[in-house]
């Protein structure tokens, strides 16, 4: 007979409690769930698994509910059931290397703990799902393009109609695409510590498999999760988990070495670590965030990747002087809070949370961050606005606001990266420059 894997039912059961947890709350993540359930597993491949079930089961979540809905002929399911049957689902229609009698069987088992009578309801709608898997037909909506798509890629009807206002129908079904797909794991290189060549040297020579990222500094690892010779990596400094987009942002401001340079909304320090390294550690980088633990992180990135010119400043963005005082920054990065609509595929639970009322709200928010830095700036100095947002209510148009009202400020240049073209997280940023007195 052959034996299963006793960690296995565990990382299923482990990965049901993340979801279960995510969606009962306004304020959970998967990241941060799961990054308190990964220390307890020992496998690198179960490691991988749970990864991959926890996210894939929140980015899914509308697909998976369609096909259960079609086959449970009991009417609705009691949430704790549903949960179970999504995550055999997953597995059924996602996940090629697990046969469908393990996503099946293990299912079925976690569904026992319930009740006899549960564990057959669970084998039976799961044995529909297996029997008719396939790909989500447009057909089966008639003209109703946005309920295809709704279903098809998983995303509020909402969300989609408010993306139809500026995408075209294709460049959004190759949007919603892409941030469904399994984001790479993408890493920028230290080069405080070691040159990006001698990086990629290393990373062969210890057989960790990587690709270019869009960036001389980024790279796109081969696994999912940091373990092995890529963690003691990651210890020892010489990279950071950051997309590439986050470094073009970085890039457009340009910071110098000498130069005092503030980093607004700072946490967890991804782009106050690039502009020391970009400043080649002279000068001051001034990182100011209102979260306490969050600021805790930034402070011990910071130290492990040797950024020495990085200060923690705990403090509002609103009110920056308040922290701060008056001295001025010769550049600003205002890398504002935003709806996260250029980073769902790895948010994943942003897209189930966010509402159109949160976008209008956000938006005055921005105006306000942006608004008070430009008051810290020095005459001449650069101010460049970002978001992780693809939305104009939160990029173009708050820009367009804010230099209605200051005239002393110009844009030099913007730009928006997209999922789907650029192959990096949607991201918006705008160079502006204070006039000279």
């Amino acid at each position: 007979m052959k034996k299963t894997n006793p960690q296995r039912p565990a990382v299923r059961e482990t990965a049901i409690a993340i979801v279960e947890a995510v969606l009962a709350s306004e304020t959970a993540t998967v990241k941060d769930r799961l990054n308190e359930s990964l220390a307890a597993v020992e496998a690198p491949r179960d490691k991988a698994l749970l990864t991959e079930l926890a996210y894939g089961i929140i980015r899914r979540l509308r697909t998976l509910d369609w096909h259960i809905d079609r086959w449970a002929s009991t009417g609705k399911v009691e949430p704790k059931l549903r949960t179970v049957l999504r995550l055999g689902a997953y597995q059924l229609l996602f996940l090629d290397k697990v046969p469908p009698y393990a996503a099946i069987s293990e299912s079925v088992a976690i569904a026992k703990k319930t009740s006899v009578k549960s564990a057959g309801f669970v084998n039976a709608v799961l044995r529909k799902i297996a029997a008719h898997k396939g790909i989500v037909a447009p057909g089966l909506f008639g003209d109703d393009r946005v309920a295809y798509l709704s279903v098809a890629y998983s995303f509020p009807h909402w969300l989609l109609e408010r993306w139809r206002a500026f995408l075209s129908d294709h460049d959004l079904e190759l949007f919603c695409a892409a941030m469904d797909e399994r984001p790479a794991m993408t890493l920028r290189v230290n080069e405080l510590k070691i040159p990006a060549a001698g990086f990629r040297a290393l990373l062969d020579k210890e057989g960790v498999a990587f690709e270019d990222a869009g960036h001389p500094c980024a790279l796109k690892a081969g696994v999912p999760v940091l373990t092995g010779a890529l963690a003691e990596l990651f210890d020892k400094g010489y990279f950071s988990v950051q997309d590439a987009s986050t470094l073009r942002v970085v890039d457009l401001l340009g910071p110098q070495p000498g130069e005092r340079v503030l980093d607004l909304c700072a946490a967890p320090g991804g782009k106050s670590t690039y502009c020391a390294q970009l400043m080649r550690n002279q000068g001051d980088v001034v990182s100011l965030d209102i979260s306490e633990w969050r600021m805790a992180s930034l402070a011990e990135n910071a130290r492990r990747l040797g950024a020495s010119i990085v200060t923690p400043v705990i403090g509002d963005a609103r009110r920056p002087a308040e922290s701060l005082g008056a001295e001025g920054f010769d550049r600003i990065l205002a890398d504002v809070p935003c709806s996260n609509q250029g980073v769902m595929g790895k948010r994943v639970e942003a897209r189930w949370r966010l509402s159109a009322r949160d976008i209008d709200r956000l938006a005055l928010l921005q105006g306000e961050i942006l608004e008070a830095a430009s008051g810290l700036l020095r005459p001449g100095g650069v101010l460049v606005y970002s978001t992780c947002s693809i939305d104009p209510a939160e990029d173009e148009a708050v820009v367009e606001r804010f230099l209605s009202r200051r005239r002393g400020f110009s844009r030099e240049k913007m730009f928006k990266t997209w999922p789907h073209s650029d192959k990096m997280d949607g991201a918006f940023a705008a160079r502006l420059v204070r006039k000279q007195a």
